[in-house]
């Protein structure tokens, strides 16, 4: 990574400086040195503080330190440095640094912006709906939020687990038991509407759309209904419903994790352990027939119920016993929640931490919820009553690329606003068109180079302008020439030498935009950098024909538009978006 690179250039500087005896006290350079973008960009392209933080140990003022610094660099990487204030050190970084960052790119290919496996492995759980029916916009935000966050993970060097659990047990499994009984029972003209329980069960409509007499016919007896069965029954039928839902959007697991099957089998059950080992260690009592965990003694701002007077658990119960199983398989936890659940945090990290966890090892990150607009309206699209937009709805309205996109687009805990219009436009105002474009625009740049021309007035068909062994040649040298920078500097104005630089540097970010969104859980990030690239893109072609005669400028310019065009491909992969060819 860039940074890394300048980091380490920083950090010889300091040891020479050192062993020169100008910088005081200082012992030994810092384990690691911050690298930061300017506050003003017309300062250079990179700055150093680190001046500032050495004073204490060096027993020297910061601009002196500074100084000492800048005279022990190697100059080779920045055609400027300058000092400024207490002892900032700005960089504007040399065309042979920018050319590393182009070896680096042909170099890596598809692995550009990947690091290398780090061993720590993590799980990560998400959507987690129950299967009690269809999968909604909230479903969706989440979906791609866990895919994404997923997809960062993996090429930050993490080993990535990705997991569903299935909510199978309990009041809700009983309550789709009973809709699907009486959903048949309509079906098969038993009953009428009226007789339908719509108050305490799932409503009619939703279940007529999944509840088929082709289907069910086969798998029950409709003449000896059993509620049980007909529970299993549309249990299975939701769950593989939501696996093609998901599937479609590109979200796949490595795991459904059924809690029916794996915390309540065998006696006593995984949740039946988690109740005696608390009770046991004096984290729970009873009270009132009830089973409480003491959550005030853990940070919680009441005491919880773990098993109710009935007899049967909460959910906290078997989330403390799914966790546990978690705990188990991975070394760090990622869980995400509706905002709603918020209030839950504290009770479950209370008591993992009070049964010899780390609760530090598990995370969860908060997604707000997601609305419909239209002309800046809000809007309710889907056919059915009840007004619950799906999943399959907004895709059939927008197509995948565009849900994938705008349900990243915007910070998890911000609460966001679907603009279907927009999400619908072919033209510079749709963020998803106008990279996607940015990549096409690419790729056609080289066909017009590999292609025949023709000649409009003898109407006939000339050679290309570059043969493609020639044109291979310049893409396998990529990865290691240098000096085709240096050699078309002196032919640029002002704005081709801007715009080729401000891209090229927009493509050395990309690696560390991937590591800090990684970090921060943070695909929004990995989104808006893909915009900011197509848009220095578009300005790079706009100032830079890159189809001209003269050889060295071509080349320079042909291997800056494929450098861009991998990297588009990439993170757009990485968000699972489409990068087409042609538009």
């Amino acid at each position: 990574m860039l940074n890394d690179l300048i980091s380490s250039l920083f950090k010889q500087s300091i040891d020479a400086a050192i062993a020169a005896g100008k910088l005081g006290n200082l012992k030994s350079a810092p384990e690691s040195i911050a690298v930061e973008l300017p506050k003003n960009p017309d300062h250079g392209d990179r700055a150093i503080s680190i001046a500032m933080k050495l004073t204490k140990d060096a027993g020297l003022n910061s601009r002196q330190i500074a100084q000492a610094i800048v005279d022990n660099l190697d100059r080779r990487y920045f055609s400027h440095l300058d000092i400024a204030g207490p002892g900032f050190i700005n960089l504007t970084l040399s065309y042979e640094m920018l050319e590393k960052t182009i070896n680096n790119v042909f170099a890596e290919d598809e692995r550009y912006g990947s690091s290398k496996s780090n061993g720590k492995k993590i799980l990560l759980e998400y959507v987690s709906a129950n299967p009690t029916g269809d999968l909604h916009l909230g479903h969706g935000r989440q979906a791609v939020l866990g895919s994404a966050i997923a997809s960062l993970l993996k090429v930050a060097g993490y080993d990535v687990f990705c997991e569903f659990y299935i909510n199978d047990a309990g009041a809700q499994i009983e309550k789709l038991g009973k809709s699907c009984y009486q959903a048949i029972l309509f079906q098969e003209s038993k009953i009428d509407r009226n007789d339908y329980d719509e108050e305490n069960n799932y409503p009619l409509d939703s279940m007529l759309e999944f509840i088929h007499p082709a289907q069910y016919r086969h798998a029950l007896d409709v003449n000896n209904l059993d509620i049980n069965a007909c529970a299993d029954y549309a249990k299975k039928l939701f769950q593989e419903h939501q696996k093609k839902v998901l599937k479609d959007i590109f979200v796949e697991f490595d795991q459904w994790y059924s809690e029916s099957e794996n915390l309540h089998q065998g006696s006593p059950t995984k949740v039946d352990l988690i109740a005696q080992e608390m009770l046991a260690k004096d984290l729970a009592y009873e009270l009132d027939g009830a089973l409480w965990f003491r959550a005030k003694d853990h940070g919680d701002e009441r005491d919880r119920v773990l098993r109710k007077a009935d007899g049967k658990y909460t959910y906290l119960a078997a989330d403390l016993a799914y966790h546990r199983d978690k705990f188990s398989r991975a070394d760090y936890l990622i869980n995400i929640w509706g905002a709603d659940h918020h209030g839950q945090i504290p009770g479950i990290k209370g008591a993992l931490q009070a049964l010899g966890h780390n609760s530090e090892a598990l995370e969860i990150v908060l997604y707000q919820l997601v609305s419909l607009a239209k002309n800046g309206v809000e809007v309710k699209m889907s056919k059915r009553e009840g007004n619950v937009v799906t999943i399959t709805d907004l895709v059939d309205e927008v197509g995948i690329d565009a849900l994938r996109y705008f349900m990243v687009e915007v910070q998890a805990n911000n609460r966001m606003v679907f603009d279907l219009e927009l999400a619908k436009k072919q033209d510079k105002d749709n963020p998803v068109y106008y990279i996607q474009y940015a990549h096409a625009r690419a790729c056609s740049i080289v066909r017009n180079l590999l292609g025949e021309q023709i000649d409009i007035n003898q109407g006939t068909l000339e050679k290309p302008i570059l043969q493609k062994s020639e044109f291979d040649e310049w893409l396998n040298n990529a990865q290691h020439t240098t000096g085709f920078f240096e050699n078309i500097a002196h032919k640029l104005n002002t704005l081709e030498s801007k715009s080729l630089r401000d891209l090229v540097l927009t493509i050395a970010n990309y690696p560390d935009e991937i590591e800090n969104a990684a970090l921060n859980r943070a695909p929004y990030k990995i989104a808006n950098y893909l915009n900011h690239l197509a848009t220095m893109f578009h300005q790079f072609y706009s100032h830079n024909r890159v189809i001209v005669d003269d050889k060295d400028l071509m080349r320079a310019r042909v291997i800056i538009v494929v450098a861009t065009q991998k990297v588009l491909r990439n993170a757009l992969k990485l968000l699972s978006i489409s990068a087409p060819e042609k538009m």
